[in-house]
């Protein structure tokens, strides 16, 4: 088993704190943020009631790991120097080095900073027990529920691994293809790197992403997948398009999906009434809503339009909870709390046994 140390540990991460059972051999023993980022002294509490808190004494905490994970946040940047001078410490005191920060200018000169015997790779491919002709796309025969978002930041991650669980202990074999990139886990595989690389066309993409996932239907044999959207599907506004949902519209014809949930921002104005999001959806990529998650973070509207960049502020959840009981729809959910991950996991098999 290895006593795995995360940094620099973000809520970005919390889902794996959370989830620790996905991770298997590896065992989350100490979350390191560094000063400044807010982290520090925040307690997260595991499936397992284990609670774990966030330190920014990296020294200290790597006395007692056997392996360090560096991850990355989109929304937090750490000083190369610093990132350096963390990884080389770990690579000193001879702790095995799992290193996922792959959309890194410097990803690869880093990874040379690992001795082989150290540095633990996570990016395999599913087992290849068929062959398929590398021009043709082939049907996913297991019923595929959509996780994506109307945000970059919207709890994706944590919802997939929410469903997941909500679904294992109802009976059924779960298997997710996570909307990020930071390694293969038990049953939960990445998004394939080539999916973010612009070199690779896109007809390209959508053909090696179907083979993907139907390597993984031979190998696992699962009742349901739970596949994550990277991004956002749909454009804020002019400035900020978010991609204009085209990684959203090549999974689309990758892998058609059975039913989804949207993962929105909090809104103190919502209502309820998502008649509108799930038509253009639908009309878009093919994605029937069955639901949506309210997620504890929203937008910094003012600081997005005087500095051009979108900010999201997370907020506490409790406020979540309040607005999703005035709503009182069976179709919009916490799906992180346990009753709303109850409800949602019910709307969805009954919209599937449809």
């Amino acid at each position: 088993m290895e006593k795995v140390m995360i940094y620099p540990y973000s809520r970005a991460y919390e889902p794996y704190v959370r989830n620790a059972e996905v991770m298997g051999e590896y065992a989350v023993t100490a979350l390191v943020s560094p000063r400044g980022w807010g982290y520090e002294g925040d307690v997260i509490t595991d499936r397992r009631k284990r609670e774990h808190v966030v330190s920014a004494e990296f020294a200290e905490k790597l006395e007692h790991c056997t392996c360090v994970w560096f991850v990355a946040d989109g929304r937090l940047e750490i000083p190369r120097k610093l990132l350096r001078d963390k990884l080389l410490e770990a690579v000193k005191h001879g702790k095995r080095i799992l290193y996922t920060r792959y959309g890194d200018d410097d990803f690869e000169e880093m990874k040379k900073l690992i001795p082989a015997e150290l540095y633990i790779e996570k990016k395999a491919d599913p087992e290849r027990l068929l062959t398929l002709s590398t021009d043709r796309i082939y049907d996913i025969d297991t019923p595929v529920i959509v996780v994506a978002g109307m945000g970059e930041d919207t709890e994706k991650l944590a919802v997939q691994l929410a469903l997941r669980q909500k679904f294992l202990e109802k009976g059924y074999e779960t298997v997710v293809v996570s909307s990020r990139r930071d390694g293969n886990w038990d049953d939960v595989y990445s998004m394939p790197e080539y999916m973010f690389d612009h070199s690779v066309g896109e007809a390209d993409k959508i053909i090696r992403l179907n083979h993907y996932v139907k390597q993984i239907e031979a190998a696992k044999r699962p009742d349901l997948f739970i596949l994550g959207v990277p991004g956002a599907v749909l454009p804020f506004d002019g400035i900020d398009h978010n991609g204009f949902g085209i990684l959203a519209y090549e999974i689309s014809f990758a892998v058609p999906c059975d039913a989804s949930v949207m993962c929105m921002m909090y809104n103190p104005t919502f209502d309820g009434d998502y008649r509108q999001l799930a038509e253009d959806v639908e009309h878009r990529f093919g994605y029937p809503v069955v639901g949506i998650h309210m997620a504890a973070v929203v937008t910094d509207v003012q600081g997005f339009y005087e500095e051009r960049k979108m900010s999201i502020v997370s907020i506490d959840r409790s406020v979540v909870d309040r607005k999703v009981a005035e709503i009182d729809e069976d179709t919009v959910w916490n799906i992180l709390s346990e009753q709303g991950a109850e409800r949602a996991v019910t709307r969805l098999i009954d919209t599937l046994s449809e």
